[in-house]
């Protein structure tokens, strides 16, 4: 039902490494990421969802720089009697985002290309700053 490519990711269950994918998303294109898919696209669901979804919420807002609120919508879905969570990703403006604690260089700023999430190199990062 679900495969990863370059708009879609999934997430077996939330962890920090979300946030790449979110920033990835924004710097590139637009994209949705399910957590509570596993690799494969079967839909595993998670066990406390509700919990799940102030934690994305909480990421997005406090992990990420600059602000993505306005680029992004989290959401629950029941799908097959199973909870997950859709997390959907506008190509996003002010260019280039990047995971707060890493900072404003290629292990903080994220790029999709194909079904996988990748470091920016300088030059990329400098290139976004310029337009």
């Amino acid at each position: 039902m679900y495969r990863e490519d370059q708009t879609t990711e999934l997430k077996v269950e939330l962890t920090k490494d979300i946030k790449k994918e979110i920033v990835a998303f924004a710097n590139t294109n637009d994209g949705i990421i399910y957590i509570g898919v596993d690799d494969n696209g079967n839909v595993i669901g998670l066990k406390n969802p509700e919990k799940d979804l102030e934690a994305v919420s909480g990421m997005i807002r406090e992990g990420i720089k600059s602000d993505l609120t306005l680029y992004t919508k989290i959401y629950i879905e029941s799908i097959e009697d199973k909870e997950i969570i859709i997390v959907k990703v506008n190509e996003a403006p002010n260019k280039p985002y990047y995971l707060a604690d890493k900072g404003l260089k290629s292990s903080g700023v994220y790029l999709r290309h194909g079904n996988a999430s990748v470091q920016a190199s300088e030059e990329v990062i400098k290139k976004m700053l310029m337009q």
